[in-house]
C-alpha cells in the first residue's frame, strides 16, 4: 500500500492540484451563471390586430 501511494508521487500531486483547480473554476462559474441563463420575457410584436 505504501509503495502504491509513494510511487510517482510528483505526478499524483500535480494531478491533484490540477483537479482541484478545475473543480474550483467550474464551481465558481456555476455559482455565477444562473443570472445569465434566466429566461428573459421579451414582448413580441404581434401587429395591430392583436392590440
Amino acid at each position: 500500500m505504501k509503495r502504491l501511494l509513494l510511487e510517482n508521487w510528483r505526478a499524483k500531486l500535480m494531478a491533484l492540484i490540477v483537479a482541484t483547480a478545475v473543480w474550483y473554476l467550474i464551481k465558481k462559474n456555476v455559482d455565477e451563471t444562473p443570472d445569465r441563463w434566466k429566461f428573459e420575457h421579451r414582448p413580441t410584436n404581434l401587429g395591430p390586430e392583436h392590440s
